[in-house]
């Protein structure tokens, strides 16, 4: 009747309609406007609102804290079909429209649409939640959904370690490694073997050992540190943790040596001479009265025998000093000059080492 009163909010008003509340938009949709005609004029109710009753010119509210209203909900705390679905039916075009309750691994603030995955880090582990329970403990971690705070499927890794409120195991950093799991803090991630280095994080071992001529005290992280080449006076074979003083017989001339230089004849090789042990770098000459063959250890280890002497220096052998004068002996080991004059009443060939 073109004189009747318009058709109100919430509702529609097909021809014939009698009165004003005839046809309320049904629960779970609502209605804002005048002079609606049909029930398409309806609308489902917003994501994460509800609408209650019939007839509504707009949502009732927003959906209950713990709860998700996924579109169409006709209630604060939609009916649960099974554990997770929820349905309203809605007649009005023959849709179902869900929401429900959220589980735990999710939660739901207020006016939630869809259950929310638990926060990465965190843990969910009741129904019906606004906001997660807390973090995940120390020594595990929550990359997101997890509805314990100790998930044994995500216990942390070997290589990693993993505070209180972890989403992602955190990488042991380079130069320490972890062959442990279950680490909690960053203390657990032991430093690189002496002898070894560590290149890389989240290492469960260390990569390899140092290098020939170099030495890796621990935490290291190549294998030819630069500050800490083998000094010379000492050697560094592969695996050092520290350089090794070049022993008696032996010198290292060099940086950068893996094994000590054997001492040349004509020289011998003391560190023991040294008062602070820093290597032997340059060989000694030999003294007069002494031969020294190759790797010969201290300066008195081999005298010209009784019946030498020799007062040069650098010999190599035993045929290198000098026989004794004629007309002299030479008693003793070691001489650089004979000893005295032959007896009166006796004679001396060379080599002779008694009176």
């Amino acid at each position: 009747d073109p004189t009747g009163a318009p058709c109100p909010v919430g509702h529609y008003c097909p021809p014939g309609t009698a009165y004003d509340s005839q046809f309320p938009c049904v629960a779970g949709t609502y209605q804002p406007y005048e002079k609606a005609t049909n029930e398409t004029a309806c609308m489902l109710c917003s994501p994460g609102t509800y609408c209650e009753g019939e007839g509504n010119e707009y949502p009732t509210d927003n959906c209950t804290m713990g709860w998700f209203c996924t579109g169409g909900s006709s209630r604060n705390k939609p009916f649960m079909m099974g554990n997770y679905t929820s349905i309203d039916v809605c007649a009005c075009a023959g849709f179902n429209y869900t929401g429900g309750k959220c589980q735990p691994g999710s939660f739901c603030p207020t006016g939630a649409s869809a259950p929310q995955e638990c926060t990465g880090g965190m843990y969910c582990e009741d129904y019906e939640l606004a906001v997660p329970n807390g973090l995940c403990s120390a020594g595990y971690y929550c990359p997101g959904g997890q509805d314990r705070r100790d998930p044994p499927e995500f216990f942390c890794l070997a290589g990693h370690y993993c505070p209180e409120g972890s989403a992602l195991p955190v990488a042991c950093p380079n130069g320490t490694y972890s062959n442990t799991t279950g680490n909690t803090e960053l203390a657990n991630c032991m430093a690189c073997t002496p002898g070894m280095f560590c290149n890389g994080e989240a290492l469960v071992e260390p990569t390899g050992p140092c290098d020939p001529g170099y030495y890796c005290p621990e935490g290291q992280t190549t294998p030819t540190p630069p500050d800490y080449v083998c000094p010379r006076g000492f050697e560094c074979p592969q695996g050092s943790a520290t350089p090794t003083l070049c022993g008696r017989g032996y010198y290292a001339p060099n940086f950068q040596q893996s094994t000590c230089d054997i001492c040349p004849a004509g020289k011998y090789c003391d560190p023991n001479e040294l008062a602070n042990a820093t290597g032997i770098i340059d060989p000694v000459d030999c003294p007069p009265g002494f031969y020294c063959p190759a790797r010969t250890e201290f300066a008195y280890q081999n005298p010209c025998q009784p019946g030498t002497y020799s007062n040069a220096t650098q010999l190599t052998a035993q045929a290198d000093c000098f026989d004794c004068t004629g007309g002299y002996y030479c008693e003793t080991p070691g001489l650089i000059t004979p000893t005295a004059p032959c007896t009166a009443g006796f004679y001396c060939d060379s080599r002779a080492n008694q009176s």
